[in-house]
C-alpha cells in the first residue's frame, strides 16, 4: 500500500511539474532555453517514469493510444486535416491537442482500472470454487 502512495505521489507531482513548465513557457516559448524550464522538464518526466515504473501495467495501458494520437496530430500538422476528420487542424492549437489528449489518457486510465478490478473479482470467485 505503502508502495502505491509513493508511486502515485510521484505521478502526481510529475503532472505538476510538466504542466507548470507548459503554462508558464507556452505564452512566452522564447525563454523555453532557460535552465528552470529544461530542469523543471527533467524532473517532471523522471517522476512521471518513475511512478509509472513502480505501478507496472495499468498506467501503461492507453500508451499506444496514445502514441497513435500523437502521430495523427504530426500527420495533421503536416497535411492539414487529421485522419478522422474529427477536428480542424488550422483551429485547434497543441494546448487543447493536449487536452484533449489528456482527457484521452485518464478516460482509457479509469477504463483499465475498472476491468482489471472486475478480473481480479472473477479470479477471486474462480479460485473459491476450486
Amino acid at each position: 500500500m505503502e508502495r502505491n502512495i509513493k508511486a502515485y505521489t510521484s505521478i502526481v507531482l510529475g503532472i505538476l511539474f510538466c504542466g507548470s513548465v507548459l503554462i508558464g513557457y507556452i505564452p512566452i516559448p522564447e525563454y523555453a532555453i532557460e535552465l528552470t524550464c529544461i530542469s523543471n522538464s527533467f524532473i517532471g518526466i523522471l517522476l512521471l517514469l518513475t511512478g509509472i515504473n513502480v505501478l507496472r501495467k495499468m498506467l501503461l495501458t492507453p500508451i499506444p493510444v496514445m502514441t497513435y494520437l500523437f502521430f495523427d496530430y504530426i500527420v495533421g500538422i503536416c497535411r492539414g486535416t487529421f485522419v478522422y476528420g474529427i477536428f480542424e487542424a488550422d483551429e485547434t492549437g497543441f494546448t487543447a491537442i493536449f487536452l484533449i489528449m489528456c482527457g484521452v489518457y485518464i478516460s482509457l486510465l479509469m477504463i483499465a482500472a475498472v476491468t482489471q478490478y472486475i478480473n481480479q473479482k472473477i479470479r477471486k470467485i474462480i479460485f473459491v470454487r476450486h
